[in-house]
């Protein structure tokens, strides 16, 4: 586990394969930038406004904890194990990718601008654990399970991944 108070400057290659699990935590009570790289799991936590200086990709669990803001800007961010948001996320005209051959569990409610399920398999499911909004999803390969919940749609779905459960498609009429 790495815990990051002030600003984290990557000049090198930060290796997140090579002994796993690894965590890196953002955890300053102010406002921080997260570096653009890959993490295995990484944590934003007590408190303030952490924002995406780039696209990230998180091997394994990505969590916005509660009392922060994840700024997301206009970057593409791709996951490939759980998304819990139990803070505040801020889409901007950023795409969220779940990919990869695990299973992911979707917790928060969470407002997305772009999401995108592309994992290896039809048969790889993502599970929503609380109510979703999105612009536009795509459902490239995978299927998302709503449970009790429901997902909004803004906009646009396209793709042949299955939706098991309650879908809402909110749009205006011309």
């Amino acid at each position: 586990i790495l815990g990051i108070a002030n600003t984290f400057t990557k000049t090198g290659t930060l290796n997140v394969t090579k002994t796993v699990p690894n965590t890196i935590i953002y955890n300053s009570p102010g406002a921080q930038n997260i570096v653009n790289t890959t993490y295995n799991n990484l944590i934003l936590s007590n408190g303030g406004t952490k924002t995406a200086a780039g696209a990230i990709t998180v091997n394994n669990d990505f969590t916005i904890n509660t009392g922060v803001t994840f700024a997301a800007a206009s970057f593409t961010f791709s996951l490939y194990r759980h998304f819990t948001n139990n803070g505040s996320f801020t889409a901007s005209p950023s795409t969220v990718q779940l990919l990869g051959a695990n299973a992911a569990d979707v917790t928060g409610a969470t407002t997305f601008n772009n999401l995108t399920v592309n994992k290896t398999t039809s048969a790889v499911w993502v599970t929503q654990m609380n109510n979703l909004t999105t612009n536009n999803l795509t459902m490239t390969k995978g299927n998302i399970q709503t449970g009790s919940f429901s997902i909004t749609i803004t906009g646009t779905r396209t793709g042949t991944g299955l939706i098991i459960g309650t879908i809402t498609h909110s749009h205006a009429f011309a």
